[in-house]
């Protein structure tokens, strides 16, 4: 009774959650989601599979200022358009498309696909095979935790403290819910078949995994976990191999199941191609020689545990699968390392348009065994049931706010660097600090330290300017680029409108009158016109400050966009400047403690995209706290 409550709950979150995000009200099916979902309207709809025009013409009636998706399809040498994203995520969506369509005759909504309709039930198919898998999972733990509490937990934890919660409230459409979804049903088969093998459980195994390998390639790996399950000690192996001959009929079974779930992609392929295989990823590869293992599980770049840091609890909780859930130990062991090298070996591996690493939402249902463990251990003692109790509260709050700040654009996980997270950490809105850190992954001092900080530091907790160590007041009438037009002292400034420009430079003198731990202060002023404002951030020119060696090996390498900071009244890192007006660009870059005498350090303006953007008034001043 109490799983049919957490079910509850956790439905009753995601419906709120999805209805308030609200995505399906603007039809804002893009990117991955569009790849996945294409297939259904250009079947059933406009019979264009291959060429997709009408398709995408119906898309871009709600997607007008969009890129047009078939720039992102490749050409195959029969001149038909192909897809690259599999039929997998189109076969589950289905039901929820012909429900839309329906919905959308009887009430005079535009069947055209893409309307609302569509978008809002084939978006809340997320919702329902993310919930459904749970449910599954909490089923498949059964055997193996007698304890409700745990399972429960286990769930909760799953369902509320995972980027699962995301991908299947905001960023719909998605293939993770999906695979999630399909991972718990393949393992509640992979246990029911183990328990009392059957020909009916045997297609549900081979089915299931089947359909992971229909929806995401890569995950055609799964077929170990139904493999290696319950092989426990070297003993095992002989017995599992007498299982097999005892009952190859049902393996055989199981074997023809998933393949026949593979034969819809099959003949997709086909048609578009004329081949039974085809890569639709042209041009995107696998970096076999260097994965980003370590960088794909820690980095702020959509780093696993960065993100949905309580699943550090499912990888302890492996060292108590041999006493609670021994017969999944093997499986995880060697399924879990693969999939890492499989998925951070991708030339994008951080994985872009989502929150977290995507590829290891599906993986959190096995990894909810070694999850269940660790929280049967923690709910033993009374007081590390309390203190379970009050981390998994705080891993929840931070999932569910995280999302929110996502939602909001205040936390584009993608694109994160750890000052930047630490300067947006539990904020609702963005402020000065926070946009300089997005940008130069350098935290800003306090001027006046506080609290801890003045505490431990009672005798220097003011950052007070010491010396202006060089300037360019941008006076120099001789180079052509230094303009009477606009300038904010004197009677000159320097117009930027190349990626590197001589006039925008400093080079500080040498020996640098600086210590370790001083501050350097870089700042520069800044005017943009109205009429050569860019909107886009990552077309900013960037104030560099460069530390260098003695042997000219880089120490330290720190960057501002400039024009970010012209009267940035909201704090966003997305601004790009107030227009038609000068503003000063400014931030503190705390000096390395390897710093030597002999090292130099420049600051310039580099200017890559070319924005066009007038400058006066350079300077490095030193700062320190005293």
């Amino acid at each position: 009774m109490k799983t049919k409550y957490l079910i509850g709950i956790i439905t009753a979150v995601y419906l709120f959650a999805f209805l308030h995000f609200g995505f399906w009200k603007g039809a804002q099916f893009g990117g991955d989601s569009w790849g996945y979902y294409v297939h259904l309207p250009s079947t059933f709809l406009y019979q264009d599979v291959g060429d997709y025009t009408e398709c995408s013409e119906a898309w871009r009636v709600y997607n007008p200022r969009a890129n047009d998706p078939q720039s992102y399809l490749y050409t195959s040498s029969i001149e038909k358009r192909v897809v690259k994203y599999p039929v997998g995520v189109a076969i589950m969506e289905t039901p929820f498309f012909f429900v839309a369509h329906v919905f959308c005759l009887i009430t005079g909504v535009a069947t055209d696909g893409f309307s609302w309709p569509y978008m809002f039930f084939v978006g809340i198919s997320s919702l329902f095979y993310a919930i459904w898998g749970i449910w599954l999972l909490l089923l498949a733990l059964k055997p193996y935790f007698n304890n409700e509490t745990t399972r429960l937990w286990t769930g909760l934890t799953i369902g509320l403290a995972t980027n699962l919660f995301y991908f299947s409230t905001y960023t719909v459409g998605m293939s993770h819910p999906y695979l999630f979804f399909l991972y718990a049903l393949m393992l509640l088969g992979i246990v029911r078949f183990y328990e009392q093998p059957s020909m009916k459980r045997a297609i549900w195994v081979g089915a299931s995994a089947g359909m992971i390998s229909l929806t995401r390639s890569p995950e055609v790996i799964c077929v170990l976990i139904p493999l290696l399950w319950g092989l426990n000690k070297w003993a095992d192996f002989p017995k599992r191999g007498k299982f097999i001959l005892d009952n190859y009929g049902k393996i055989g079974l199981a074997m023809l199941a998933f393949l026949l779930m593979l034969v819809p992609q099959a003949l997709y392929w086909k048609f578009v191609s004329g081949h039974w295989w085809f890569n639709g990823y042209q041009g995107e590869q696998f970096d076999w020689e260097n994965p980003h293992i370590l960088d794909g599980i820690f980095h702020y770049r959509n780093g696993w545990l960065i993100y949905t840091p309580v699943m550090a609890f499912s990888l302890l909780g492996i060292f108590w699968l041999r006493k609670y859930a021994t017969d999944a130990r093997l499986a995880i062991l060697c399924f879990l390392p693969l999939h890492w090298y499989i998925i951070y070996s991708w030339w994008c591996w951080n994985y872009i348009n989502g929150f977290g690493s995507r590829p290891m939402v599906e993986v959190s249902a096995l990894l909810a065994f070694p999850l269940a463990a660790f929280l049967e251990v923690v709910c033993q003692k009374k007081w590390s049931r309390i203190l379970g109790a009050v981390l998994l509260a705080f891993f929840i709050w931070l999932n569910l706010f995280q999302t929110w700040q996502f939602s909001k654009g205040l936390l584009l996980t993608e694109n994160t660097n750890p000052a930047y997270y630490k300067a947006i950490f539990g904020k609702s809105k963005p402020d000065d600090a926070s946009a300089i850190a997005y940008s130069s992954n350098e935290t800003q001092p306090e001027l006046l330290r506080s609290g801890w900080k003045k505490w431990l530091h009672d005798d220097q907790d003011s950052l007070v300017r010491v010396a202006i160590l060089a300037t360019n007041d941008m006076e120099d009438s001789t180079g052509v680029l230094f303009t009477r037009e606009l300038k904010k002292s004197g009677a000159f400034s320097f117009r930027c409108d190349e990626e590197y420009s001589p006039g925008c430079f400093l080079e500080l003198p040498d020996p640098i009158p600086v210590e370790a731990g001083d501050y350097l202060r870089i700042s520069i002023s800044c005017y943009v016109k109205a009429k050569e404002l860019t909107h886009k951030h990552e077309k900013l020119a960037l104030l560099i400050v460069h530390i260098f060696d003695a042997q000219n090996n880089l120490i330290l390498f720190k960057q501002l966009a400039a024009s970010n900071r012209i009267y940035n009244e909201s704090g966003s890192f997305k601004f790009t400047g107030k227009p038609d007006v000068w503003g000063e660009a400014s931030y503190f870059v705390r000096v390395p403690q390897k710093l030597k005498p002999s090292d130099r350090i420049k600051t310039y303006l580099w200017n890559p995209s070319r924005q066009a953007i007038y400058v006066d008034d350079m300077a490095v001043e030193l700062w320190r706290y005293q």
